[in-house]
């Protein structure tokens, strides 16, 4: 993989995980449910029963890879 591809994809799980906390926040907020789909089918998911992600498993920004 490239440098550039490497780039690339951490840009993209940071998102993704930057997605879902806020998916996770504004359910909590709203009592909202969380849809998911796992093995084959929709699961509804109490927001306040989901795990935090810890920040110490999310990926790494280069300084350069965060003026972009």
């Amino acid at each position: 993989m490239s440098e550039s591809e490497r780039s690339s994809t951490l840009k993209v799980e940071a998102a993704l995980i930057k997605a879902s906390q806020e998916v996770v926040r504004k359910a909590r907020e709203t009592g909202t449910p969380i849809l998911v789909w796992e093995d084959g089918r929709i699961v509804r998911l109490s927001p306040d029963t989901l795990e935090p992600i810890d920040p110490a498993c999310e990926p790494a920004l280069a300084p350069s890879d965060e003026r972009g």
